[in-house]
């Protein structure tokens, strides 16, 4: 993701105009790392949460997405 998804323009832009983006590290989970995560833990990275403000999960997706699909 860091090599060809996030660094596409059009997916940088999206992200900072309608979203509060969070990067955490699987290795070092905190509680509130768990919280976001949710029941269902950690399967396989990536991951992507989008939560609502209070950190309610509303989607979910697991595995890499070029730029196109991860815009969809």
């Amino acid at each position: 993701m860091d090599a060809v998804t996030y660094p596409t323009a059009s997916v940088a832009d999206f992200l900072s105009d309608h979203f509060v983006c969070m990067k955490l590290d699987s290795s070092a989970p905190t509680p509130d790392f768990r919280r976001i995560l949710g029941q269902e833990g950690l399967r396989w990275t990536p991951t992507f949460v989008l939560t609502d403000y209070k950190l309610r999960q509303l989607r979910r997706t697991i595995g890499f997405l070029p730029p196109d699909d991860f815009l969809a």
